[in-house]
């Protein structure tokens, strides 16, 4: 990564130590779909979708004429390279972490060299978003 930012100049490079995986979800309103039917079908998404998520209010006021669908993407992290059949997560999941779980850090270039081996050497590498400050 940091290779990569002296390249482009730039201030800061970022990266996932795992894998990033994105899939379609299709959340399906049916016609009369309560608030509270809407909340419990989002809420385990929260921490996967990258864009907004339908609020459950809204869906509850334009799902009274109707069915309505809405699709999203969620993103997670790998450890393994490999995706899941059915979203949300498994809470006993330990190959596949929602992208807001990983752990932030800030690294020195200095240091960069020795973080990445490492983390290329450890049998499975803690799940971080890692940036570089140049």
């Amino acid at each position: 990564m940091w290779t990569f930012a002296k390249i482009f100049s730039a201030s800061s490079v970022s990266g996932f130590t795992w894998t990033v995986v994105w899939q379609w979800v299709t959340f399906n309103f049916k016609k009369g779909t309560t608030e509270k039917a809407a909340r419990d079908l989002v809420t385990p998404f929260e921490k996967l979708a990258v864009e907004m998520l339908p609020a459950p209010k809204v869906m509850e006021a334009t799902a009274k004429s109707g069915d309505r669908i809405v699709k999203t993407v969620a993103m997670y992290g790998s450890s393994d390279d490999s995706t899941v059949s059915t979203l949300p997560l498994s809470l006993h999941d330990r190959a596949h972490k929602p992208l807001k779980d990983a752990e932030n850090k800030v690294i020195k270039p200095a240091d960069a060299a020795k973080i990445e081996r490492d983390l290329l050497t450890s049998p499975v590498p803690p799940f971080q978003n890692v940036t570089v400050s140049l």
